[in-house]
């Protein structure tokens, strides 16, 4: 996974949809896991994402950025303001 690429991608997804009143500060991407019963072993399973985000302007609808921006990109993600 390319993380500048993906952070690329939810900053597009917030300008678009925050009217660019959000600036991500921070961004990672971590690899989550799952264990196959079947292989005995863990095994990749996903991707969880941690971001820091800076409020640049005022916007009137600041809906929750965690689940907009988990329903966009698929992933879970924590998001903390600055």
């Amino acid at each position: 996974m390319d993380e500048s690429r993906l952070k690329k991608v939810v900053q597009s997804a917030l300008d678009i949809s925050y009217d660019q009143s959000l600036v991500i500060n921070e961004f990672r991407a971590l690899q989550t896991h799952s264990y196959d019963n079947n292989k005995s072993e863990w095994v990749p399973d996903s991707y969880s994402l941690f971001l820091v985000v800076k409020k640049i302007k005022d916007c009137n609808d600041l809906r929750n950025v965690s689940t907009f921006i988990e329903s966009v990109i698929g992933f879970e993600c924590v998001v903390d303001f600055s």
